[in-house]
């Protein structure tokens, strides 16, 4: 039976609106010379700090959120058998498309190499392709700020070995309780300072943690969320107007008060979009919640280059140009990839299973 809570609807319309963060926060095209870039820059540079630098990281501390608090249903005591149980459905959802969509924007790279190629007459080098994504290590990291080839599927690697880590994290969270969380949080504010390799992961192990301890206390985090959403929103307005004007400028005081307000800005999402469905403001809509998946997989790598490639030999090279590119290209990849999933579910359903990990609808 279909779950109609306010809790299910809140997860459900929140994947779709983070998904579609996320590809608006990859938008992201930084000055070719590298240089840093602030507000003070036009309106194409302004527009990417406040939504790629500021409201769109929000996005991935709720997925963590909503993976640990689901994770650890019905794990409110250890059982090794349910236990096991996620483990194996994890390979399916978690696992399985990590090293496939890995696969798929790999070769998708060396298709685009023959074919580029091709139009000047020319023979591709593979021995330079292949070494410049990192060889077999493109699986994992190829070097650049510790990024699979397939860049957004960094998030899915970290929450396999949250997952991997689970009877950890149960423990952990069990035990300590609100203190464990307290000095999580801590180490998550202070890792910008620490040189510790991997130490990173404790941002996405903070929010995982802190759904898990959620679930596994039995508390509706949604229903907790919409209780300290005016508080949060209080908090994370100032944190974001501050994350606005110290981008690129002050990076000391822009990096913790980025942090905090990735915290406050989720509490404040959940909450809102929690009471908004209680007060019957918002609707699931099913097609756009099922194709989160396929969006997440295919845009970064694969969707997103493409059409900004096409849009930036339209659209004309000056600040409203650019600004224009920045909201058309996200929305436009998520459109294709919706009507994607659509025929490919329709005409397709066992594919897109796979490919989805078993989320297809």
């Amino acid at each position: 039976m279909k779950d109609n809570s306010i809790k299910s609807q809140t997860i459900e319309w929140l994947r779709f609106f983070c998904i579609a963060a996320v590809v608006l926060l990859h938008a992201v095209d930084p000055p070719v010379d590298g240089s840093p870039f602030c507000y003070r820059d036009g309106a194409y540079y302004t527009a990417q700090v406040l939504f790629s630098e500021g409201l769109c990281t929000v996005a991935v501390p709720i997925f963590f959120i909503i993976s640990g608090y689901l994770f650890f249903v019905k794990l409110e005591e250890w059982d090794k058998k349910i236990w096991l149980d996620k483990m194996k459905r994890r390979a399916r959802t978690l696992l399985l498309p990590y090293l496939l969509w890995n696969l798929i924007a790999i070769l998708f790279s060396l298709g685009m190499l023959y074919f580029r190629a091709s139009l000047k007459g020319s023979t591709p080098d593979i021995a330079a392709w292949y070494n410049g994504m990192g060889g077999l290590k493109a699986f994992w990291d190829t070097g650049t700020a510790g990024l699979p080839f397939n860049y957004p599927l960094w998030f899915l690697r970290n929450l396999i070995v949250f997952v991997i880590l689970s009877p950890a994290v149960f423990l952990y969270a069990k035990r300590t309780g609100i203190v464990g969380l307290i000095l999580l949080c801590g180490l998550y504010f202070m890792a910008p300072l620490a040189k510790l390799p991997g130490l990173f992961f404790i941002h996405g192990l903070f929010f995982f943690t802190l759904g898990a301890y959620l679930s596994i206390r039995k508390i509706d985090f949604t229903d907790l969320f919409k209780r300290f959403r005016i508080v949060a929103v209080c908090i994370a307005v100032p944190l974001l107007i501050t994350i606005f004007f110290t981008f690129g400028i002050h990076t000391d005081v822009w990096k913790y008060t980025h942090r905090a307000f990735t915290l406050f800005g989720s509490v404040a999402t959940i909450g809102i979009v929690a009471s908004l469905f209680q007060k019957g403001r918002l609707k699931v809509r099913p097609l756009l919640s099922a194709s989160t998946f396929l969006i997440y997989a295919a845009h970064g790598t694969i969707v997103l280059p493409q059409i900004q490639s096409i849009l930036g030999k339209i659209l004309p090279l000056n600040q409203i140009g650019l600004t224009i590119k920045y909201f058309t290209a996200p929305l436009l990849t998520v459109v294709l990839l919706v009507l994607c999933y659509w025929c490919l579910n329709r005409w397709l359903p066992k594919t897109t299973a796979v490919l989805t990990g078993g989320r297809a609808k």
